[in-house]
């Protein structure tokens, strides 16, 4: 039958049974599918944080590793190519340079590369716990690739304070 209008079930004493089921499951239907609808809504939305933060991390992650990177090899070539000093004045120069560089200037460095680890780290849970592929870095910038420019780097330093032992 048709359905009946409100002001007809508030005039009523007795108003048709089907008609006000048949109301009340039409009511239903539009708010279940309004629930549904929403949260269709909340799980998009959800994806798009998820997408916005694995997109900052990488960035995060990529532009700290070149620059660390990039620091790491300049420190390198630097103790690799370094004139060693004539003067006894020029020798405490250099080394008080580089006891700088070793308690203020490199501990800092140390600290990005952890920071960039935690990043990938937290960039990897994210993609497991979400089913999302795992992020590989670019070549030159795994953390292995980090790891072993840091190594190389305190070669360098050891080979650096050699030399200027030996002199």
């Amino acid at each position: 039958g048709e359905l009946i209008e409100v002001q007809d079930i508030i005039g009523s004493k007795r108003p048709d049974e089907k008609s006000i089921v048949t109301y009340v499951a039409q009511l239903f239907g539009v708010f279940a599918g309004s629930m549904q609808m929403e949260k269709h809504q909340k799980a998009v939305e959800r994806a798009i944080m998820i997408a916005r933060n694995h997109a900052k991390w990488i960035d995060d992650y990529n532009t700290n590793g070149k620059a660390l990177k990039e620091w790491m090899a300049n420190k390198r070539d630097h103790f690799n190519e370094v004139a060693l000093p004539n003067t006894l004045a020029d020798v405490e120069r250099e080394l008080d340079g580089f006891r700088a560089y070793r308690n203020e200037e490199k501990p800092p460095k140390r600290a990005n590369l952890t920071e960039i680890e935690g990043t990938l780290n937290l960039l990897q849970s994210s993609c497991r716990n979400n089913n999302r592929p795992l992020y590989t870095p670019p070549a030159g910038l795994t953390l292995d690739d980090l790891d072993g420019d840091w190594h190389a780097l305190e070669d360098a330093e050891r080979d650096y304070q050699a030399r200027m032992r030996a002199h």
